[in-house]
């Protein structure tokens, strides 16, 4: 229930939400991050040699849209050749955002060099071929399942939500103030249309129970369990604990893995070890800004997923900190090792 409502939320606020919740998307969004990513993309093209273009680069889920324009800027002043080359593909899930970035005229001084586009990373597809792609804290907000290993055996982790008999909150989104108790604020929770002012209200009246389900007895399709039960027999461990699996990934890298000659750069939320007791570790699940959600990957996982579509894969873990970068893709770029430094704490400074 928890999702569906963070859903809801995302889908009537769209990029206000990244203000509204204190979502920190100051690197994300920042000159400093487009710097080093224009760097990487012209070492990129620059290796095509006399090939003349157009190279389709894409952002997927841009939000805001800083971290085009301020790249493509960086690419216009210095690598003016590299810049001639590009067709860069804006895309977000979002068809209302898209055309508010349009309008804003934010991009105006790259006409000619962008188009705009509504994509679903979920059910990932190409307008043109493509020869570099990145995103930023995309795939930590795919749906996922939280999975759990305990005493050599896989288990789904389901989560009961419920809302207790003596739950109240204040409904101000009438002409009066109203108290609603347990069986009205489920009966709102049930109309598509409720007020979406609300939703941390709701969320702070559920009550959520964890259950340990048997993978096969779990919601997994069979080829999700396999992959699962294949990524533990190549990474045994006599730890017990928990990771998120999320199928979209799987589905994703297969895409990429469409195009060989395309390079994926990314920054996410994860972790690179299984961690300590106790085992179910809510950090290791899911994370909150205000109203959303993100659930961290599991870094070896994803790894391990890459190289069954045969992705090379780089990820430069950032010291301290729980965010990564990773490189997909057979190019060498030297670039790519300024990623290796501290980005948010060096942002930060």
């Amino acid at each position: 229930m928890r999702q569906r409502i963070v859903r809801h939320f995302l889908a009537d606020r769209g990029v206000e939400a990244f203000i509204t919740e204190n979502i920190p998307i100051g690197l994300t969004q920042s000159p400093f991050l487009a710097e080093k990513l224009a760097a990487v993309i012209a070492e990129k093209i620059q290796k095509q040699g006399h090939t003349k273009g157009p190279f389709h680069i894409y952002e997927l889920a841009c939000g805001l849209g800083y971290l085009t324009k301020f790249t493509m800027d960086r690419l216009k002043s210095r690598y003016p050749k590299v810049y001639k080359k590009c067709k860069f593909h804006v895309t977000d899930l979002s068809k209302r955002d898209l055309k508010a970035l349009v309008d804003s005229g934010l991009f105006d001084v790259h006409r000619g060099h962008i188009v705009f586009e509504s994509a679903d990373a979920g059910r990932l597809s190409f307008s043109s071929s493509p020869t570099f792609v990145y995103f930023t804290y995309l795939l930590d907000s795919l749906p996922t399942h939280h999975i759990a290993y305990k005493d050599g055996q896989l288990y789904e982790v389901q989560i009961e939500t419920r809302i207790p008999d003596s739950a109240k909150l204040v409904d101000s989104s009438g002409p009066e103030l109203a108290v609603l108790l347990a069986d009205q604020i489920a009966e709102k929770l049930q109309n598509p249309a409720w007020d979406v002012a609300l939703a941390p209200s709701y969320l702070n009246v559920l009550v959520e129970t964890i259950h340990l389900v048997p993978l096969a007895e779990g919601s997994l399709s069979k080829h999700d369990q396999n992959v699962l039960t294949s990524f533990l027999k190549e990474h045994p461990t006599d730890n017990d604990f928990c990771f998120n699996y999320t199928p979209g990934i799987d589905g994703f890298l297969k895409v990429l893995s469409a195009y060989p000659g395309c390079d994926t750069v990314f920054l996410d939320l994860g972790y690179f070890s299984p961690g300590e007791t106790p085992f179910i570790r809510p950090d290791c699940l899911a994370g909150q800004y205000g109203v959303t959600l993100f659930f961290p990957l599991y870094v070896p996982l994803l790894r391990f997923l890459a190289e069954r579509h045969q992705l090379p894969v780089t990820v430069f873990e950032q010291p301290q900190e729980t965010n990564f970068v990773a490189h997909l893709g057979s190019t060498s770029l030297q670039k790519m090792h300024t990623f290796s430094l501290p980005l948010q704490s060096r942002f930060e400074d």
